[in-house]
């Protein structure tokens, strides 16, 4: 009777183990992903405040010199 080829086995093993690598770096890679989603998120969210706020006043700078420009022309 032949014995099973272990050098297969050897290479499969190392295979599997190889694949398994790659399965964690890729799950590790879509955590990270995640976080970077969220921290893009939360910056987003803080810039459009500070966009609604930094707007808000050269909306009323501009109403400011609409109606200095209304008093230069009495």
């Amino acid at each position: 009777m032949r014995k099973p080829s272990i050098p297969w086995m050897k290479h499969f093993k190392a295979i599997e183990k190889h694949l398994d690598k790659n399965e964690k770096y890729f799950q590790a890679l879509e955590k990270k992903m995640a976080e970077w989603d969220k921290e893009k998120a939360t910056l987003e969210s803080e810039m459009d405040k500070w966009n609604k706020g930094f707007l808000n006043k050269i909306s009323a700078f501009e109403k400011w010199i609409h109606e200095l420009e209304k008093k230069m022309e009495k």
